[in-house]
């Protein structure tokens, strides 16, 4: 009997001092919210939903040099159900720098949700005043993400989408080309220039900018997939050194450019995030598809072929256009000038008496 005992006390001795049980493996749960997100949607705290997105993120790389995630500092900005099939928007912070991706997730339930559309916001993101996110994935987009406020975007010239929960309506805006967004919000319009799904990541692709409309029409027609990927692509050389803030637009102006023709000549200028500036020039004659320069560094006086003349594009408060003896445009205006058909020459730009700076045109 005494020995029963004994052998009872040790039995319930070691079981006090047994090992407790595992902590579960891998990273936490996925955050909800982040800035002016709050983690919205019918999902957002299912926990079945952020197991399975953190998970994903682990495994997932972004398709740029060092593009692991660090998954205690991304969050889910929105979770629910669209058209029958189950999202997740996340902003994934990478390793490195403060650069983010917005990573979505789609699937007929959230045992089967994949990665479906990433886009990159390179430079940072919505602690910017940014507050309007691009839905990419097939299965439900386009549309739009909303900060708080926000009951409509509007496609300038196109449509008009409700937002609902933060999220809009399904947009028709085409891949690769710029549309021009207005959200209404607390009494204020912002406006934003969307540069199109497929746009490679060297920017964001959403700029909030005051001009969108003017700059969207500037850059009509333009394949903004190929001018974010081709060497000489507008996009990929304005930001060939940071991503992109704002871009701002000239009023078109109504010229003749020899042996081309009547047509509009338009000079944009690119912001980076780091306050540096590029310049490009946008031509669109009234007969034949328009030509959209390089954007080059900002200096004094810019000169960007078009056929065979050139067009020269400056501040005019940075100096007066010197040109030779017998040079004259054939069309000029504030800021820029139109050269005859073949002329070599070399140009400056005075101010106070003084070259600023003296070009070679050829």
């Amino acid at each position: 009997m005494i020995r029963s005992l004994v052998a009872v006390l040790v039995l319930m001795v070691m079981a006090g001092c047994a090992a407790p049980p595992p902590a579960p493996s891998g990273p936490k749960p996925i955050g909800l919210g982040i800035s002016v997100y709050f983690g919205q949607g019918e999902l957002a705290k299912d926990d079945a939903l952020r197991r399975r997105v953190t998970d994903l993120l682990v495994n997932w790389r972004a398709p740029v040099p060092d593009g692991d995630v660090d998954v205690s500092l991304s969050r889910l900005l929105w979770a629910g159900r669209l058209d029958g099939t189950v999202l997740a928007v996340t902003a994934a912070k990478l390793n490195r720098g403060d650069s983010y991706w917005i990573v979505e997730a789609s699937g007929a339930s959230v045992e089967q949700l994949v990665v479906t559309a990433d886009t990159s916001y390179v430079g940072g993101l919505l602690g910017r005043g940014r507050d309007l996110v691009p839905i990419r994935s097939g299965c439900c987009g386009p549309r739009y993400l909303t900060s708080g406020g926000a009951f409509e975007v509007v496609v300038v010239g196109g449509q008009r989408l409700k937002v609902a929960g933060n999220m809009s309506e399904r947009a028709t805006t085409r891949r690769c080309q710029v549309s021009a967004l207005d959200v209404p919000a607390g009494g204020e319009v912002a406006s934003y220039l969307d540069l199109g799904a497929g746009v490679a990541p060297v920017t964001s692709p959403v700029l909030r900018d005051d001009q969108a409309a003017a700059v969207a029409d500037a850059l009509k027609d333009l394949d903004t997939c190929r001018a974010s990927t081709d060497p000489g692509g507008v996009i990929r050389s304005a930001a060939q050194n940071g991503p992109l803030n704002t871009v701002t637009a000239s009023a078109p102006a109504r010229i003749t450019v020899p042996g081309t023709g009547f047509g509009t000549l338009t000079v944009l200028r690119w912001q980076l995030v780091s306050g540096a500036l590029t310049t490009s020039m946008v031509w669109r004659p009234d007969k034949g598809a328009p030509a959209f320069s390089a954007a080059e560094a900002k200096r004094p006086l810019h000169v960007f072929p078009a056929g065979r003349t050139s067009v020269l594009v400056w501040d005019p408060q940075d100096g007066e256009l010197n040109l030779p003896s017998g040079t004259r445009p054939t069309a000029s205006g504030e800021g820029f000038a139109v050269l005859p058909q073949n002329t070599k020459a070399r140009v400056s730009l005075v101010k106070d008496d003084k070259t600023v700076e003296s070009r070679d045109v050829s």
